[in-house]
């Protein structure tokens, strides 16, 4: 029997009570990762994405030989005919904005009004003085209007009604017929159309000149001389594609069978589709 002083008494487990500054508290790797995900994010506010892998491109393989070349690519053709007459299709020159334009004009302007104060007599002009053709070259170059609209809208341009007064005319400025003979002589009527020799060997008949629906007329300046260095390149570009365009409805014409060509020459066909694209 053992004496109650000498029962054994359950020893208290010691827990560490005592730590220092240098101590570390670790925490589960799970709750670490997620606490430094967190603490990044908020500090820099920005995610790094991995960036996708790059694929390779597939390597070309060579054709097997003997293998026919595709045909090369053919321009569309700038003629059509619709609406029974033949259309080009052109974007128009439009010089009347041009600087050089401008200035001529405003130049030949001050010409006029300084003869009408110094020498009124001398008025009105019989010819356009040769400094000033550059002028009316760049005016006519390109417009598909008649001589007599041509006139018109040219002689506008060069006497406007402030010059005439109380007058709608300008035969006080420029004595009739000055305008129409200096577009002669500085220009030529085109056609860039069907060629009249063409029309005449397929209608058995003497014509005079191309019918409108037939034809693509166009003033040319016959000295490109007269025209600035800037204008006159683009000019010399526009006329080739124009020469092209003519070729282009001589063969076209000369392939019509006599049905289709009889159709044409009346005016009965309306559309027709152009076989042969510019190559």
């Amino acid at each position: 029997m053992v004496a109650p002083d000498q029962q054994a008494t359950p020893r208290k487990k010691k827990t560490a009570s005592l730590m220092t500054a240098d101590t570390v508290v670790s925490t589960p790797p799970t709750a670490s990762c997620s606490a430094i995900s967190e603490a990044l994010v908020d500090a820099d506010c920005m995610v790094i994405e991995s960036s996708p892998t790059k694929k390779e491109k597939p390597q070309k393989q060579n054709p097997p030989p003997n293998t026919p070349k595709k045909p090369a690519r053919q321009d569309p053709s700038h003629i059509s005919y619709k609406n029974g007459k033949i259309v080009f299709s052109e974007k128009k020159l439009g010089l009347e904005r041009h600087p050089s334009v401008v200035a001529a004009l405003f130049n030949f302007h001050q010409l006029i009004a300084r003869i009408k104060t110094d020498s009124p007599e001398s008025l009105p002009l019989t010819s356009i003085p040769t400094e000033h053709l550059s002028l009316v070259a760049m005016m006519v170059q390109e417009r598909d209007a008649t001589i007599n609209s041509l006139v018109k809208a040219v002689e506008s341009q060069l006497c406007p009604v402030v010059f005439g007064e109380s007058s709608s005319s300008n035969s006080d400025i420029l004595a009739p017929g000055t305008v129409e003979a200096t577009i002669m002589e500085i220009a030529e009527h085109k056609n860039y159309g069907v060629s009249l020799s063409d029309l005449q060997d397929s209608c058995c008949i003497a014509l005079d000149d191309v019918p409108t629906n037939l034809s693509i007329q166009r003033w040319e300046v016959r000295d490109l001389e007269l025209l600035p260095e800037d204008i006159r390149n683009v000019v010399i570009k526009r006329r080739k594609a124009r020469q092209d365009a003519h070729e282009e409805c001589v063969q076209w014409f000369r392939s019509l069978d006599a049905d289709i060509l009889s159709q044409v020459l009346s005016g009965t066909l309306k559309k027709l589709k152009l076989t042969q694209p510019r190559s």
